[in-house]
């Protein structure tokens, strides 16, 4: 025998879902402090130059340094620091067709060491 029931199946129940971006805020913490040792912890001594110190160091006019080599046809001009101070280097057309002429010169201080070279090329120049 058959039984004329029939079963009727609710519709399913949708479940409300919860979605987030973004994990929740931790509560606030105080950052920490950092703090940095100074200087001379790593042995480093602050040294400030004098003022005799400085007023002896000689300020370069480069514009007139460059217009002066240009004027005597340099082809090159270096100024490097060395362990003893600066060198300053330039090389301009020689006497001879094809040759260069080298001037170098050696100082403390690179205003000294350029002034130097510049009057070692006027020297030059002027055949002494």
């Amino acid at each position: 025998m058959q039984s004329s029931l029939q079963v009727q199946a609710s519709p399913p129940v949708a479940s409300k879902q919860v979605i987030r971006g973004q994990a929740p805020d931790e509560p606030s913490k105080a950052p920490a402090i950092i703090s940095m040792p100074a200087p001379e912890h790593f042995g480093i001594k602050n040294n400030p130059v004098s003022i005799s110190q400085a007023s002896t160091v000689q300020q370069v006019d480069w514009a007139m340094v460059h217009a002066r080599l240009r004027s005597a046809g340099s082809v090159t001009f270096q100024s490097d620091k060395t362990s003893t101070g600066y060198r300053v280097l330039c090389m301009v057309p020689g006497k001879l067709a094809g040759s260069l002429q080298r001037f170098e010169s050696h100082d403390e201080s690179e205003g000294r060491a350029v002034q130097m070279l510049l009057e070692k090329l006027n020297e030059w120049q002027a055949g002494r």
